[in-house]
């Protein structure tokens, strides 16, 4: 297991060693695949992969699978790529060994990546917070557009209506525009319309950057919070 990978996959391609080979396990019951987690060999694991998927299910005296090696020998690379076999969940027997010591009190014990153990163990919190997430921010979302569809509609209907007059040099301006006494309040009145649609604008594509997020659990720290204040300011606005 520490390493010519050529002559490894050599063996295998040449017939010299099978399938049920692979499956074999020494003195301890350890199959080459809990051999090559527990030294990190992440392209052997791919190699003896290739050739007998079920090998990630076998566990070893101890009820240890190649899973928990990895995880008890802080193989980061190689966890990683045995966790993507579909067949591997929180809940099953390939996540414990035989006194009961899970993956996570593996990992905890050596002090390696408790954290990604952590998630997998409660991937239904994040999943329940993305939920959560989504559910909030949709009806923020139909807020946000109706504000935005308010302010266009008052942007170019605006009190007194406009200049009739086809005669008139000022024709087709509003009116409160034209007129002297009312053309400062008009002015700011068209500052802020502009301002308020621009903001509405600005959140609801904060919130669509929100509802298109792969929702990764770093996200939840800084990323999404972010973003939702950032749209929340704009409303405000």
């Amino acid at each position: 297991m520490y390493g010519n990978l050529s002559t490894f996959q050599m063996l295998l391609g040449g017939g010299i060693l099978t399938n049920e080979d692979l499956v074999i396990g020494n003195k301890k019951g350890d199959t080459a695949l809990h051999e090559a987690a527990r030294f990190g060999q992440k392209e052997v694991v791919e190699v003896l992969l290739k050739y007998e998927r079920d090998l990630v299910m076998v566990s070893n005296n101890s009820e240890e699978t190649p899973l928990f090696t990895a995880a008890s020998c802080g193989k980061k690379n190689v966890f990683d790529l045995l966790i993507e076999d579909g067949r591997i969940h929180s809940d099953h027997s390939v996540m414990a060994s035989i006194d009961g010591s899970t993956i996570l009190h593996a990992a905890i014990m050596g002090e390696y990546f408790a954290k990604e153990l952590f998630e997998i163990n409660h991937i239904d919190l994040r999943d329940k917070a993305e939920k959560a997430f989504k559910d909030m921010n949709n009806g923020l979302m139909l807020v946000t557009a109706l504000i935005g569809i308010v302010n266009y509609a008052a942007l170019f209907t605006l009190p007194g209506g406009y200049d009739q007059d086809n005669q008139s040099k000022t024709y087709g301006e509003p009116v409160f525009l034209i007129r002297k006494d009312t053309q400062d309040d008009t002015v700011k009145f068209l500052w802020y319309i502009s301002i308020a649609l621009f903001s509405s604008l600005f959140a609801l594509v904060a919130m669509l950057s929100i509802q298109v997020s792969r929702f990764r659990s770093n996200d939840f720290y800084i990323a999404l919070p972010f973003k939702y204040i950032v749209a929340m300011i704009s409303i405000g606005s």
